[in-house]
């Protein structure tokens, strides 16, 4: 990884791009690649909002009151990076940064490496291709999970857009028909030792499995 790369000053990305659209509504998860070693990290960023109570009588109730909210992008107080584990817990922690005075505080005992792969990633989101000349040799690609709620997208519409469709019809008001796919019992359950199995894999071994598949259907097998 670099060395020399500062945090940009702003968090601003464009919601004409995926990973634009998902930061805005709060949750985007970007893998910076090293294209010479083939090595990845993977950034998560989180727009929370600051909801503890300031004292007074005004102290809100205890199911009002969670410490930390998920927001959009426009609403946070704060922005914190980590990197998700394959079990889903105790995710990595790597810093912070501070939308209102643009801030960026690494975690204590944060790897360098990971640092920065989340500047790498922040100047990526804010400014796309136009970043290139200054993040080095690296491939960037978003996560296919859902901006708003931070669920896994299987809809190939829903991951285009970056958003879930119960996100997005919340969003736009609109309606949206879930479609059940019809498996066969025997195929169902080939399915689920075939998950299982992935499941069993490290995060290297579950990307390349993925990578794997995307050639496979790619050349129309």
């Amino acid at each position: 990884m670099p060395t020399q790369l500062t945090f940009p000053q702003f968090l601003d990305a464009d919601p004409k791009t995926r990973a634009g659209r998902m930061l805005t509504e709060g949750d985007v998860r970007v893998t910076v690649t090293n294209a010479r070693t083939d090595e990845h990290i993977t950034v998560r960023f989180k727009a929370l909002m600051d909801n503890r109570p300031r004292g007074g009588n005004g102290r809100p109730k205890p199911e009002e009151n969670r410490n930390w909210i998920r927001v959009p992008l426009r609403d946070a107080t704060h922005v914190f990076m980590e990197v998700p584990r394959p079990s889903g817990e105790f995710a990595d922690k790597i810093g912070g940064f501070y939308p209102k005075t643009g801030r960026f505080f690494p975690d204590d005992g944060a790897d360098p490496e990971r640092v920065e792969a989340a500047i790498i990633a922040a100047r990526w989101l804010n400014e796309g291709e136009n970043a290139s000349d200054r993040v080095g040799r690296y491939f960037l690609q978003e996560e296919a999970y859902c901006g708003k709620c931070g669920r896994t997208l299987t809809d190939p519409e829903s991951i285009a857009r970056g958003i879930g469709p119960e996100c997005f019809g919340q969003m736009t008001d609109s309606q949206h028909q879930v479609k059940q796919l019809r498996i066969d019992p025997d195929e169902r359950e080939l399915i689920s030792e075939i998950l299982e199995a992935i499941h069993d894999l490290s995060e290297a071994g579950q990307r390349k499995v993925h990578q794997e598949l995307a050639m496979w259907f790619s050349q129309g097998r």
